[in-house]
């Protein structure tokens, strides 16, 4: 993120795609968007785009998690914890991160609904990474769990 802002114009401008939202939720792989500038020409880069059905769930989870014996100068800028979880394609999508810890203890708390973390579906697969920061964006794994079905 640029600004804490949410106008738009203090933000760099990356790109904008179209889609006609019947096309995104019949395509059970997603959309590869190209962006394009405000002038309408192609601009570098693409948008990736999938829609799933919401499935209700009334589940809540408070899950917790620590990083222990990490040596401070082993992650400089600091490190962060990400969870993703599987598409219906077998690919995986970020469901949610941490922010960036710098400081001992590492811990991170996160209360989140069924819905979000799983959308229902208890059996799905997720996937919690242990990450390197770098304020490039370019971050290192460090480290990664993969529940088992």
């Amino acid at each position: 993120m640029d600004e804490a802002s949410s106008n738009l114009a203090k933000h760099d401008f990356l790109g904008e795609c179209q889609v006609n939202l019947g096309e995104l939720v019949c395509d059970p792989n997603g959309l590869k968007l190209p962006l394009k500038k405000r002038d309408g020409s192609i601009f570098q880069g693409h948008l990736k785009a999938r829609a799933e059905e919401l499935l209700k769930s009334r589940e809540f989870f408070k899950l917790r998690f620590a990083a222990n014996g990490v040596s401070r100068s082993l992650f400089g800028a600091g490190f962060f914890f990400q969870i993703e979880r599987a598409n219906e394609d077998g690919s995986f999508g970020v469901v949610t991160r941490s922010k960036v810890m710098t400081g001992s203890p590492y811990v991170w708390s996160l209360p989140i609904t069924g819905e979000k973390l799983c959308n229902g579906d208890l059996s799905r697969t997720l996937r919690i990474g242990f990450w390197k920061y770098k304020s490039n964006g370019s971050h290192k794994m460090q480290g990664m769990y993969t529940n088992c079905q």
